[in-house]
């Protein structure tokens, strides 16, 4: 594989973004073993100083750049700097992975995707779908959304090293800036605006590339598990995973990717359910027995929600 794998770590010792970061890592070197593909890793100084203090092995295995940012930025802010100046952070093509991001197939074929920079739409691949709170943000931001314009989700992102490419970078950059001076570090609405602004250069990826959701049907290559929606269970495996400091949850994870989306549904939702049925029971074998209980009391609302829709569509027949 040519094309660079590339991450972005700001972390301390109150998160766990280096224990995701260190997952995906394995993950994708389960496909890709060491000399197959080089790993860059983005991060700021406090956090490479972090892993240089802790003598981390992880960076036997990478390639680090390190970047000095503001010390007034935040934790959000600082990778978000990163992120949106990668282009001129590193040299070559370029796949970037956010750290919550599990690698389930050979990525080899992303040296041949035709495009300068390429992502994954928004919302699950549906095309040009937003979220109530995504018009809320861009609105804040200042970059109103218009339904015929693409959204991009920038957890993976594909990026050859030209002249168009840095040139989105460069603008993303200005325009996150803007967006942060309006109380807005999210990067996504700030991307949207610098696609328009440049007459829109991102092309689409497939879905497989970037799979928010459980989806067997597809033959997904990257799971992006969304690690900003809050989940109690994920945070009691990767406090395992950094008590622990062993491969053996990894093997486990990888080898089931899926499960760790657990509760990235809502319980209204019917594929939760599916989810919860299917290989996310594999589960049980990384957390305490406090999962059953959660899979019972999830049951028993999903029944007493779907026996009160049942009712009110009745009621309403009758009363039509």
């Amino acid at each position: 594989m040519k094309t660079k794998v590339v991450y972005v770590l700001v972390s301390q010792e109150s998160d766990y973004y280096y224990e995701m970061f260190l997952l995906s890592h394995y993950s994708l070197r389960h496909y890709h073993p060491k000399g197959d593909v080089d790993v860059v890793l983005v991060m700021d100084t406090d956090t490479h100083q972090r892993l240089v203090d802790k003598k981390a092995p992880i960076l036997d295995d990478i390639t680090p750049v390190v970047v000095e940012i503001p010390a007034e930025y935040t934790i959000m802010q600082r990778s978000r700097y990163l992120k949106t100046s990668l282009r001129q952070q590193v040299d070559g093509d370029f796949l970037y992975l956010d750290c919550d991001t599990l690698v389930c197939n050979s990525l080899d074929d992303i040296d041949y995707v035709d495009a300068e920079i390429a992502m994954v739409l928004d919302s699950d691949g549906k095309i040009y779908t937003k979220t109530s709170s995504t018009y809320l943000l861009c609105d804040k931001a200042g970059f109103p959304l218009v339904d015929d314009n693409p959204y991009y989700n920038s957890g993976v992102i594909y990026a050859k090293d030209t002249i168009n490419a840095n040139r989105l970078f460069e603008t993303w950059h200005q325009v996150w800036n803007v967006s942060l001076q309006r109380c807005v570090p999210q990067d996504q609405p700030s991307l949207y605006k610098a696609n328009l602004v440049l007459g829109c250069p991102i092309k689409d990826l497939p879905v497989i590339w970037n799979n928010l959701i459980k989806n067997n049907s597809l033959n997904t290559k990257i799971f992006h598990y969304y690690s900003s929606r809050k989940s109690y269970m994920r945070s009691m495996l990767f406090d395992k995973i950094r008590k622990l400091n062993s491969m053996t949850i990894f093997n486990s994870i990888v080898q089931n990717p899926m499960t760790i989306g657990m509760s990235v549904f809502t319980i209204s939702d019917d594929r939760f359910m599916q989810y919860i049925y299917s290989d996310s029971l594999y589960v049980f074998d990384t957390i305490p027995k406090l999962y059953r209980i959660f899979v019972f009391f999830m049951t028993f609302i999903s029944k007493i929600n779907r026996y009160k829709t049942i009712l009110f569509n009745e009621l309403f027949r009758l009363y039509e």
